[in-house]
C-alpha cells in the first residue's frame, strides 16, 4: 500500500543520515522511480526532504525536523523503545523493526536509555528452539 510505503520511507530517512536511491528501493522492493515519485509526494507533503548528487550522494532530511514529540514523556519513550528493542532481539520479524524505526525517530537515541533497568534478550537469538516456542506462543495467543 502507497500510504504505509510513504511512511515507512519517512522514517527510514528520519533515522538515518543520508541514504541512496537503490538502498530505499532495494529495502522497499520497488522500482527507484517508483522512489522518485514517492520522494516527490513526501516533498509535495511538504516534509523537508533534500537530496545530494554523486558517489556518496542520495536523500536526507533536515535533523532538525521531528515529528510531534508531545505524545509521549521521556519515561514512556525509554519503556517503549526497551520493549521493543527486546521485541526485535527475540522475534526479529519485519514488522517488529518497522514498528521501532517508526518510534526511534521520536527522540532519536541519543536522548533514550538514560535512567531505565535493561535487561538484553539478545541472547535468546542464539537458540533457535526459544525462537520457535516464543513464535509458536505468540501465534497460539493472538492467532
Amino acid at each position: 500500500m502507497k500510504i504505509e510505503r510513504l511512511l515507512g520511507i519517512l522514517f527510514y530517512l528520519l533515522n538515518r543520515e543520508n541514504v541512496s536511491e537503490a538502498k530505499l528501493a532495494a529495502q522497499f522492493n520497488v522500482s527507484r522511480r517508483t522512489i522518485i515519485r514517492d520522494i516527490d509526494t513526501l516533498t509535495l507533503a511538504g516534509i523537508p526532504i533534500y537530496s545530494e548528487v554523486g558517489v556518496k550522494g542520495g536523500y536526507s532530511i533536515h535533523q532538525d525536523y521531528k515529528l510531534n514529540d508531545k505524545i509521549v514523556d521521556q519515561a514512556n519513550y525509554d519503556y517503549i523503545l526497551l520493549a521493543l528493542q527486546s521485541l526485535k532481539s527475540v522475534y526479529g520479524e519485519q514488522k517488529v523493526n518497522e514498528t521501532y524505526e517508526k518510534v526511534k525517530h521520536l527522540y532519536g537515541d541519543d536522548k533514550s536509555n538514560r535512567h531505565v533497568f535493561k535487561i538484553d534478550f539478545s541472547i535468546v537469538n542464539e537458540n533457535t528452539e526459544v525462537n520457535s516456542v516464543t513464535s509458536k506462543l505468540r501465534k497460539a495467543i493472538f492467532g
